[in-house]
Protein backbone atom coordinates (compact mmCIF):
# COMPACT_ATOMS: atom_id res chain seq x y z
CA UNK A 1 0.00 0.00 0.00
CA UNK A 2 1.33 3.67 -0.73
CA UNK A 3 2.06 5.38 2.20
CA UNK A 4 0.32 7.82 3.80
CA UNK A 5 2.10 11.52 4.01
CA UNK A 6 2.07 14.53 6.01
CA UNK A 7 3.74 17.32 6.91
CA UNK A 8 4.63 20.83 4.48
CA UNK A 9 7.37 22.04 2.71
CA UNK A 10 7.99 26.15 1.86
CA UNK A 11 9.27 26.41 -1.24
CA UNK A 12 11.44 29.70 -2.27
CA UNK A 13 13.33 30.44 -5.41
CA UNK A 14 12.78 26.65 -6.77
CA UNK A 15 13.46 26.02 -10.30
CA UNK A 16 11.99 22.78 -12.26
CA UNK A 17 11.53 21.09 -15.31
CA UNK A 18 9.45 18.33 -16.86
CA UNK A 19 11.35 16.38 -19.13
CA UNK A 20 8.36 16.28 -21.86
CA UNK A 21 7.49 20.25 -21.22
CA UNK A 22 9.03 23.02 -23.19
CA UNK A 23 9.92 25.23 -20.71
CA UNK A 24 11.23 25.15 -17.37
CA UNK A 25 9.51 26.71 -14.11
CA UNK A 26 11.68 29.22 -12.45
CA UNK A 27 12.08 31.84 -9.41
CA UNK A 28 9.09 29.77 -7.81
CA UNK A 29 7.06 30.26 -4.92
CA UNK A 30 4.63 27.81 -3.50
CA UNK A 31 3.78 25.86 -0.14
CA UNK A 32 3.30 22.50 -0.30
CA UNK A 33 1.08 20.54 2.08
CA UNK A 34 1.22 16.72 2.15
CA UNK A 35 -2.30 14.96 3.60
CA UNK A 36 -2.58 11.38 2.84
CA UNK A 37 -2.46 10.55 -0.57
CA UNK A 38 -2.57 14.27 -1.90
CA UNK A 39 -0.48 17.02 -2.09
CA UNK A 40 -1.51 20.56 -2.04
CA UNK A 41 -0.47 24.16 -3.55
CA UNK A 42 -0.72 27.01 -1.76
CA UNK A 43 0.33 30.73 -2.75
CA UNK A 44 2.66 29.12 -5.87
CA UNK A 45 3.83 32.26 -7.93
CA UNK A 46 6.37 32.09 -10.48
CA UNK A 47 7.65 31.88 -13.82
CA UNK A 48 7.04 29.21 -16.54
CA UNK A 49 9.57 30.40 -18.95
CA UNK A 50 9.20 33.89 -20.16
CA UNK A 51 5.32 33.70 -18.97
CA UNK A 52 4.41 35.26 -15.01
CA UNK A 53 1.89 32.80 -13.38
CA UNK A 54 0.15 32.55 -10.00
CA UNK A 55 -1.26 28.69 -9.49
CA UNK A 56 -3.22 27.05 -6.32
CA UNK A 57 -4.75 23.58 -6.28
CA UNK A 58 -4.31 19.85 -5.18
CA UNK A 59 -2.87 16.10 -7.01
CA UNK A 60 -3.11 13.01 -6.01
CA UNK A 61 0.30 11.29 -4.77
CA UNK A 62 -1.01 7.98 -5.07
CA UNK A 63 0.38 5.92 -8.05
CA UNK A 64 -1.31 3.31 -10.01
CA UNK A 65 -4.49 3.59 -12.61
CA UNK A 66 -7.47 4.51 -11.46
CA UNK A 67 -11.03 4.12 -12.91
CA UNK A 68 -11.53 7.64 -14.23
CA UNK A 69 -14.85 7.89 -15.29
CA UNK A 70 -16.09 6.41 -11.74
CA UNK A 71 -13.78 9.38 -10.39
CA UNK A 72 -15.60 12.00 -12.42
CA UNK A 73 -18.48 10.64 -11.42
CA UNK A 74 -18.27 10.90 -7.65
CA UNK A 75 -16.28 14.50 -8.55
CA UNK A 76 -19.69 15.58 -9.94
CA UNK A 77 -22.13 14.29 -7.27
CA UNK A 78 -19.85 16.13 -4.82
CA UNK A 79 -18.45 12.73 -2.98
CA UNK A 80 -14.67 12.53 -2.98
CA UNK A 81 -13.73 9.09 -2.04
CA UNK A 82 -10.05 7.92 -1.90
CA UNK A 83 -9.16 6.39 -5.20
CA UNK A 84 -9.46 3.27 -6.39
CA UNK A 85 -6.36 1.67 -7.46
CA UNK A 86 -7.08 -0.78 -10.23
CA UNK A 87 -3.27 -1.78 -11.53
CA UNK A 88 -1.09 -1.10 -8.20
CA UNK A 89 2.25 0.62 -9.23
CA UNK A 90 1.49 1.29 -13.02
CA UNK A 91 1.93 5.17 -12.40
CA UNK A 92 -0.98 5.84 -15.50
CA UNK A 93 -2.94 8.06 -14.59
CA UNK A 94 -3.55 10.16 -11.86
CA UNK A 95 -6.01 13.26 -11.04
CA UNK A 96 -5.58 17.06 -10.33
CA UNK A 97 -6.93 19.78 -9.65
CA UNK A 98 -4.92 23.37 -10.93
CA UNK A 99 -6.14 26.58 -11.21
CA UNK A 100 -3.76 29.20 -12.59
CA UNK A 101 -3.80 32.95 -13.18
CA UNK A 102 -1.29 34.65 -15.93
CA UNK A 103 0.11 37.99 -15.99
CA UNK A 104 0.15 39.74 -19.06
CA UNK A 105 2.91 38.87 -21.30
CA UNK A 106 4.21 39.62 -24.52
CA UNK A 107 2.94 36.97 -27.70
CA UNK A 108 6.89 36.19 -29.10
CA UNK A 109 7.93 35.43 -25.34
CA UNK A 110 4.52 33.16 -25.14
CA UNK A 111 4.94 31.79 -28.32
CA UNK A 112 8.96 30.90 -27.37
CA UNK A 113 7.88 29.33 -24.10
CA UNK A 114 5.68 26.81 -25.36
CA UNK A 115 7.86 26.19 -28.20
CA UNK A 116 5.67 27.16 -31.03
CA UNK A 117 7.30 28.12 -34.51
CA UNK A 118 7.32 31.51 -35.64
CA UNK A 119 4.75 32.69 -38.48
CA UNK A 120 6.48 32.41 -42.21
Amino acid sequence: AFPEVGGQIRCRGLSFHFWDAPDTFADTDVDLVFEGTRMYLHGGKGYYGAVPLAASGDMDLLPGEKNIRELRDLRDQGDRPRPKVVQPGSGRSGEYRISAQVSGVDTHALRETLGIKPPP
